[in-house]
């Protein structure tokens, strides 16, 4: 996508959608917000069970993955626990979150992808943080899209659950310390 000679392109994830460009030194994520689920679920609904099962999701807490509101908004709460994350803890694990707008826009330090095949990198973080821990927030720490090489150490992009940041100050200086570039797993 062009904006004024400005080359950006859109990475789409689970719940936020982040705007990268080659000439600027941040990207801006971006909230999902999927109203599409509404319509969807109730035109879906055919009898009096599915009905009830429907307002359960409704009623459900806000943080509950079967929540609607969940559903909804969980990029606009992704966004908005990333900058909490980042500025209470200053972990430097973490890459910058500069700045949220209640989450509805977060700006955050762009840094060098990671360039690790996923066997490999996802292999190398079952090492380094344990099975148990691995498979909890897999989503997170399987992948090395949601990390970066920055000033030559590995940093999180996605940290913006309440797992992920339980699992970056138990263990984020410890893989950060110890994580190589290089691993290469036996296939």
């Amino acid at each position: 996508m062009q904006i004024k000679g400005l080359t950006v392109v859109i990475v789409k994830g689970t719940s936020r959608a982040v705007l990268i460009s080659e000439r600027l030194p941040f990207v801006i994520k971006l909230p999902l917000i999927r109203l599409s689920v509404l319509p969807r679920t109730f035109a879906s609904l055919r009898d009096a069970a599915e009905w009830r099962a429907a307002w359960y999701c409704i009623k459900r807490p806000f943080g509950s993955k079967l929540s609607m509101r969940w559903r909804l908004f969980s990029g606009i709460w992704a966004n908005w626990m990333e900058f909490w994350c980042y500025v209470t803890t200053q972990n430097s694990f973490l890459q910058p979150t500069y700045f949220s707008l209640l989450g509805f826009i977060n700006i955050q330090k762009k840094g060098t992808p990671v360039g690790m095949e996923y066997l490999h990198f996802s292999v190398q973080m079952e090492n380094l943080i344990g099975s148990m821990v691995f498979y909890e927030d897999y989503h997170h720490f399987s992948k090395g899209t949601n990390f970066c090489i920055d000033g030559g150490k590995l940093k999180i992009l996605d940290y913006g659950s309440s797992c992920t940041g339980g699992i970056v100050l138990k263990s984020g200086a410890s893989i950060q310390k110890n994580f190589n570039p290089q691993y290469r797993c036996d296939e």
